[in-house]
């Protein structure tokens, strides 16, 4: 039997879109796992969310052709591992996608808690509307206008905030109490993406944690590599 997170993945992210939403401390500090601990900002935590469409997803070596395509929504804490280097990455709470063979795999081969779901992302000129058809957590947002600094945020302006909430390039998962990252590789450089306005926002998921939203952008298509997971010792 395979373990879990053990499979180097490749594929392209061609498109995606990422929401971050600040939360109390002590109500996302019972979602982790210990020793994980949660990455902070001006007395909050943080929740990602990623609404994105991967295409040519495979193991690695295998080529492109070989791969298969869909549509994933997670959602994850910014967290981290306390070690002598500290790693942080994101905490899986939940993932959606549209693919039942995907559901099938991601769970038997990682910890990202996959569900059955139905996403439809429309363009309209400037404007792209989502809707996630889940049926236990469903998703409709609108991207679209001039992003704005959120009202009650932490952060002095909205440069600070999208710096800080930067997609972390590491995913971080506990086994057998044991902390492990599953690294991403990307090219730094191609990394490209933009605040966004959003309206109207309905995430029935996060309403329960009192989530309150804090930034949006959308990412340019960029090419992956999912490291399989390593054990990273935690500090004494």
């Amino acid at each position: 039997m395979i373990p879990k997170n053990a499979i180097t993945m490749l594929g392209t992210i061609d498109q995606c879109w990422l929401l971050a939403f600040r939360v109390d401390p002590s109500v996302a500090r019972r979602l982790l796992p210990t020793p994980l601990e949660l990455v902070e900002y001006g007395g909050c935590a943080f929740f990602n969310v990623v609404i994105s469409h991967l295409s040519q997803m495979r193991p690695a070596p295998l080529p492109g052709i070989l791969g298969m395509s869909y549509w994933h929504v997670a959602y994850r804490l910014y967290a981290r591992i306390p070690s002598n280097s500290p790693e942080e990455g994101l905490y899986f709470l939940r993932s959606d996608a549209d693919s039942p063979l995907m559901v099938a795999a991601g769970n038997a081969l990682t910890d990202f808690r996959f569900h059955r779901a139905q996403v439809e992302a429309r363009r309209t000129g400037e404007r792209t509307r989502i809707q996630v058809d889940s049926a236990d957590a469903p998703l409709c947002v609108e991207f679209g206008g001039p992003a704005k600094l959120a009202s009650g945020s932490p952060f002095p302006d909205l440069r600070a905030a999208a710096d800080f909430l930067k997609y972390k390039p590491a995913g971080l998962a506990v086994r057998d109490g044991q902390a492990e990252a599953l690294r991403i590789t990307r090219d730094e450089s191609a990394w490209r993406s933009r605040l966004l306005g959003v309206e109207p926002l309905e995430v029935p998921y996060l309403q329960p944690f009192g989530a309150e939203f804090e930034v949006a952008y959308e990412v340019d298509p960029v090419n992956y590599r999912w490291n399989r997971a390593r054990r990273v010792a935690v500090a004494k």
